[in-house]
């Protein structure tokens, strides 16, 4: 039986629970860490500036994504730039678009022009296909996620065990023409309009993320920073 240490890939967890992250440090196959305002949110973290500087001086040389949290995109970059300056390991995760479907590609390259480490997220939930966003899929072809997004006609399907593939269309993404995420993202608002009533969206929501990511605790209403 292969040993975990032994995998080819690379094994980020995610979390925003600092005494969790200190155990998952200990482990040497786990090569790095991610958050985002929500978990924060979760976890009843008020100052993510304290958070974020508490986790790198516990884990100081392995990377760590922390996630800009406004919608508008001049203010992503000076959060992306802010948050950048924390430390030398630290990766900015920009969405793909904002909730107005407005493309970051020039964002992202300008950070990443800069010497910004960056990490788009383009891996999306039914929420965000309502919102008519366009969207990225590692998921099993035979999945309940893989055939909603054959249905909707909105984005890109890839293997869920193939990372090679899920960077290739990261970056295809990231270098998208705005028109072509555009429409990705009519498309997946058209559908979801048509097929969808809130109840069957928020069902559909939390089997697609059951689908492509594994079971992952439920959202709570809480503090700032707010996600989207």
């Amino acid at each position: 039986m292969t040993r975990v240490e032994d995998l080819s890939v690379k094994l980020f967890a995610d979390g925003a629970e600092l005494a969790a992250m200190q155990e998952l440090y200990q482990r040497p196959y786990i090569r790095g860490f991610t958050t985002n305002p929500t978990l924060m949110r979760k976890a009843g973290i008020q100052d993510y500036e304290t958070f974020a500087r508490d986790v790198l001086r516990t884990i100081p040389d392995r990377p760590i994504s922390f996630e800009v949290f406004s919608d508008e995109l001049e203010e992503m970059e000076r959060q992306a730039r802010t948050i950048a300056s924390w430390g030398s390991q630290v990766y900015v995760k920009i969405p793909i678009t904002n909730t107005r479907r407005e493309s970051t590609h020039d964002l992202v390259r300008r950070l990443s022009g800069d010497g910004l480490h960056v990490n788009v997220t383009a891996l999306m939930t039914l929420d965000q296909v309502q919102t008519g966003r366009p969207v990225l899929v590692a998921a099993n072809p035979a999945s309940q996620a893989a055939q909603l997004l054959r249905d909707a006609e909105g984005g890109m399907l890839i293997a869920p065990d193939d990372p090679e593939a899920l960077a290739q269309a990261a970056r295809w993404f990231a270098s998208a023409e705005p028109d072509v995420l555009a429409a990705f993202g009519a498309s997946n608002r058209a559908y979801a309009e048509q097929h969808f009533d809130e109840r069957k969206i928020l069902a559909a929501q939390e089997q697609l993320i059951l689908d492509t990511l594994g079971p992952r605790p439920r959202l709570t209403s809480g503090p700032t920073p707010a996600d989207h």
